[in-house]
C-alpha cells in the first residue's frame, strides 16, 4: 500500500479533502474550531496532517478480525460523538487485491477496468456549453471524478482523462463559440474547471490560456483568414500532443540492466533488482514490450500474459540485432505460404518494381522536406539536391519502363540496380546535409560500422524490423519468400523487402531530426551509449504512433505497415492492384 499512502500524502489529495469538507457547509466541530477559522491557515494544517501521516504513529490492519474492530470503533465515533455515519464502508484484502466502487486496490498498484475508465471517458465527454458557462452536470460529473478517483489513481489515468477533458473543451469551443458572450464569459466558466494530473495543474493558466486562444482564434476567423490559419496549426498541434501522450501508453520500452518482467493480478509488473517500478502504462492499453538491454528477464506467467493478450514483446542485443520475439499463436498462420511461393516471376517482378518505386519516392519527399528548411542556409546544397532529384527521377522513369523478357530472366538485379543508383544519391545528398553537424558521417555502412550516425541508423532499422516481421506473420505470409531479396541460411527476404518502403520515413526522418536538434548522442568502440539508445529507440516508437495522412484518412505508421502488408497479400492472393506507401512532405 505504500502507492496508496504516498498518493494520501499528497498536498493535493488532502487540499482536495478539504474542499469536500468546506462544501458539507458545516459550522464547525468537536474541537470548537469553525470552518472559515481552520480556513485561514489550511497551509500550516495540510503539512501538520502530513507529518503526523508520515509519522507512522499508525498502523494497517493485519487481519481481517482487526479490521473490524477498527471499523466497529470508528463507526461509533462518527456516530455517537460527531452524529456522523460511514457510507458503506467495505474491508477487503490488499494482498491478493479487491474492488471497490470500480477501483482496484492491491500492495502495490491501483487500477481501474476498462469498462470504469470507458465510463469515466464518457462522463468527461458530456460536459457542455449552456446560456453562459459549462453544464452544471457535466460540471458535477467532473467534481465526482475529482473527489473521488483522483486522489487514488496513479497519473498516466490522470493525464488521459486531462487529454479527453481538453479535447471536449476545444470542441465546446470550437463549436459554440458564437454562443460564448465574450472573453470574460469563457475565463468565468474555466475557473470551474479543474484539471486531474499534477502536471497539468501545474500547467493551469498555460492550458487555459491556449483555450481563450482557441475562442479569440474562432472569433476573428471569419475576418482574419491568416489568424484561422494560425489557430488550425495551433489545434492540429494540440491534438497530435493529445495523440501522442494516448500512444505512449501502448508502448514499454525496458533498457535498464536487472529489469525482471512479471506479472500482477492488475496486468504487467516490472522490478529492477527486486524494487517494483510504479509508472508503467495501464496494461490493459499495452500492446508492445521492446527490450534494448542486457540482463532482463521475463517470467513464464508474463509470457502467457503477453501471448493470451497479444502483446508483442522484440528482444536486440547491445549492438541493436534482433534477437527475437514473443508473439501469440494468432500470429502463427500460413495460409498464403503456398501461394506467395507459386507466383509467376512476372508477377513477382511487378511487385518488386512497385515496392522499388515506393522506395525510391519516399527518399525523394524526405529530401524535399529537409532541403526546404536548409536551402537557404546552405546554397551548396541546392546543386547537390538538383543532381540527386534528376537521378531518382530518372531511375522512377527507368523502373516503370523495365518489362520482364520472359521467365528465366533476372529481375531481381536489374530492379536493384536502379534501387543502388537511387540509394547512392540519396546518402550524398544526406552527407552534405550533415556536414555541418560534425558527426563525421561519409559513406553509409552496414555491418561493421563504427560512426554514431550509421550506427544509429543500423539500430533504428533493427526496431523496424521487428515491427514489420510481426506484421507480415499476422498477415499470413511466409516471412522467407522474398520478392527483391533472397533468404539465405533462413533469412527473412520478404521482410527485407517491405522495409524498404519504411526506412527513410521510420528511422531515416528520426536519425537525422535527432543529429540536427544538437541532441545529448554519444558513440563508444562502435556501440551506442545507454542514453542514446534509449532516446533513439523513444523517438522512434512515437514516429511510429504519430498520425498523418494515408489514403484520404489518419493512420499512424504502424498500422500503414499492417495495410501495406494486407494489400501485398491481397495482391498475391488475387489479380487486385497494389499501390505502395509513399509519405506526403
Amino acid at each position: 500500500m505504500e502507492t496508496l499512502f504516498r498518493k494520501l500524502c499528497q498536498t493535493r489529495t488532502l487540499l482536495l479533502a478539504w474542499k469536500t469538507v468546506k462544501q458539507k457547509g458545516s459550522s464547525g466541530g468537536v474541537d470548537g474550531v469553525s470552518i472559515d477559522e481552520y480556513d485561514q491557515d489550511i497551509g500550516s494544517h495540510i503539512t501538520q496532517i502530513q507529518n503526523e501521516l508520515k509519522s507512522g504513529d499508525w498502523k494497517l490492519c493485519k487481519n481481517n478480525e482487526d479490521a473490524e474492530l477498527l471499523l466497529k470503533t470508528c463507526s461509533d465515533y462518527l456516530q455517537n460523538r460527531l452524529l456522523l455515519r460511514l457510507n458503506d464502508p467495505v474491508i477487503g484484502e490488499t494482498k491478493n487485491g479487491f474492488e471497490f466502487l470500480g477501483v482496484r486496490l492491491t500492495n502495490s498498484s491501483i487500477s481501474i477496468s476498462k469498462e470504469k475508465q470507458t465510463k469515466l471517458e464518457m462522463r468527461i465527454r458530456e460536459l457542455s456549453w449552456v446560456d453562459t458557462s459549462f453544464s452544471k452536470e457535466g460540471l458535477k460529473s467532473l467534481d465526482g471524478i475529482h473527489n473521488y478517483y483522483a486522489p487514488l489513481l496513479p497519473d498516466y489515468y490522470l493525464t488521459l482523462f486531462d487529454n479527453i477533458l481538453l479535447g471536449r473543451l476545444e470542441e465546446i469551443i470550437r463549436s459554440d463559440w458564437k454562443v460564448i458572450k465574450n472573453k470574460a464569459t469563457l475565463c468565468m466558466a474555466l475557473k470551474q474547471i479543474c484539471f486531474f494530473s499534477e502536471k497539468n495543474i501545474m500547467l493551469n493558466g498555460q492550458l487555459k490560456g491556449d483555450l481563450v486562444s482557441l475562442f479569440l482564434g474562432e472569433k476573428s476567423r471569419e475576418t482574419s483568414e491568416s489568424a484561422d490559419e494560425k489557430n488550425r496549426k495551433l489545434i492540429k498541434s494540440r491534438k497530435a500532443e493529445y495523440r501522442r501522450k494516448e500512444n505512449a501508453a501502448t508502448e514499454l520500452v525496458i533498457g535498464t540492466y536487472g529489469t525482471y518482467i512479471g506479472v500482477t493480478s492488475s496486468g504487467i509488473s516490472l522490478k529492477v533488482f527486486g524494487k517494483k517500478q510504479a509508472d508503467i502504462p495501464p496494461t490493459q492499453n499495452l500492446k508492445h514490450i521492446t527490450v534494448i538491454s542486457n540482463g532482463v528477464s521475463i517470467s513464464s506467467n508474463a509470457v502467457g500474459y503477453c501471448m493470451d493478450n497479444q502483446i508483442a514483446v522484440d528482444f536486440f542485443s547491445p549492438t541493436g540485432q534482433h534477437q527475437g520475439s514473443i508473439l501469440s499463436n494468432a500470429f502463427m498462420s500460413c495460409s498464403h505460404w503456398h501461394r506467395q511461393v507459386m507466383m509467376s516471376r512476372i508477377k513477382r517482378c511487378e511487385l518488386a518494381k512497385k515496392i522499388i518505386s515506393g522506395k525510391l519516392k519516399n527518399q525523394l519527399n524526405l529530401v524535399k522536406y529537409f532541403h526546404k528548411y536548409h536551402k537557404k542556409q546552405n546554397m551548396n546544397l541546392n546543386e547537390t539536391f538538383d543532381s540527386f532529384s534528376m537521378k531518382i527521377q530518372e531511375n522512377l522513369t527507368n523502373l516503370k519502363n523495365y518489362r520482364l523478357a520472359d521467365e528465366n530472366e533476372d529481375y531481381k538485379e536489374k530492379i536493384m540496380s536502379f534501387e543502388a543508383v537511387g540509394a547512392a544519391a540519396y546518402w550524398d545528398y544526406l552527407k552534405d546535409l550533415l556536414l555541418d553537424d560534425d558527426i563525421g558521417f561519409l559513406r553509409r555502412e552496414r555491418k561493421g560500422a563504427t560512426d554514431l550516425f550509421n550506427c544509429m541508423l543500423n539500430y533504428g532499422y533493427s526496431i523496424l524490423y521487428a515491427r514489420i516481421w510481426q506484421s507480415v506473420l499476422q498477415r499470413r505470409l511466409n516471412p522467407l519468400e522474398g520478392m527483391i531479396h533472397t533468404s539465405r541460411n533462413g533469412s527473412p527476404a520478404f521482410v527485407y523487402d517491405v522495409i524498404e518502403m519504411f526506412r527513410c520515413q521510420a528511422v531515416d526522418r528520426v536519425v537525422i531530426s535527432l543529429v540536427q536538434k544538437k541532441e545529448s548522442l554519444s558513440i563508444d568502440n562502435g556501440r551506442l551509449s545507454d542514453e542514446t539508445k534509449k532516446l533513439l529507440v523513444a523517438n522512434i516508437v512515437e514516429r511510429l504512433n504519430r498520425y498523418e495522412m494515408y489514403r484520404g484518412r489518419e493512420c499512424r505508421p504502424c498500422d500503414i505497415i499492417s495495410l501495406q502488408v494486407r494489400d501485398i497479400g491481397d495482391y498475391i492472393s488475387s489479380d487486385s492492384t497494389y499501390r505502395p506507401y509513399v509519405a506526403k512532405w
